[in-house]
């Protein structure tokens, strides 16, 4: 997705946030989709706003990729309320946005090696801010005990800073799959893009 789409998307959500009942098409990049049985939501993003579209009709895609994180979704809207609204139908030809695909990835990876038990350092992706505060060796202390179930996570609630070249800041809470001492618990991720180098990295990880 381009800039120019980028800020096209902003505009055309920024006409509808007020409130509207009629459908609506515009188009967005995917962050994450959730829910229950009945009803389930999609979490898609269009300039610097973070959408919640819920539905209960299932969406038919192209292929099982267009529900990767990144994906770029032209959706059909109806009653939007500001940052909420309804699911009518979507369209995905397998494009991807890897701008704001990188930084969920990178979290994604290191949650899945967490899991077994190897792979990625979590030094190796911290920003230099979090490596050097008492939050990164709580976090460190508590990972020990994290028992994971990387197939249950969901990703939820995310919140994105943004400019017209892409995201800079990004903050979501992964739900489900995740047990400390026995107890169902949380993790909130906070991801930023190094000014200097570009490179995405963990700046932030939350038990909740």
């Amino acid at each position: 997705m381009t800039s120019f789409q980028r800020t096209i998307g902003f505009l055309l959500w920024a006409n509808i946030a007020v409130g509207v009942s009629q459908a609506e098409w515009m188009t967005g990049v995917l962050y994450g989709e959730n829910g229950g049985n009945a009803v389930r939501g999609i979490e898609l993003a269009a300039g610097n706003q973070i959408y919640r579209l819920e539905y209960t009709k299932e969406i038919h895609l192209r292929s099982l990729a267009c529900w990767d994180v990144g994906a770029i979704w032209r959706v059909n809207v109806a009653r939007v309320n500001g940052n909420i609204g309804s699911l009518v139908d979507a369209i995905c030809s397998g494009q991807f946005d890897e701008r704001a695909r990188r930084p969920v990835v990178l979290v994604w990876k290191y949650l899945n090696d967490l899991a077994v038990g190897h792979g990625t350092s979590l030094t190796d992706i911290s920003s230099s801010r979090w490596k050097s505060s008492a939050e990164f060796e709580q976090y460190q202390t508590q990972a020990k005990d994290l028992v994971l179930d990387f197939n249950r996570m969901a990703l939820q609630d995310v919140s994105i800073s943004s400019k017209l070249c892409g995201p800079t800041e990004l903050k979501f809470r992964v739900s489900n799959g995740f047990l400390l001492h026995k107890r169902l618990v949380n993790v909130t991720f906070g991801v930023v893009q190094n000014v200097v180098n570009k490179r995405w990295e963990i700046d932030e990880i939350r038990i909740e």
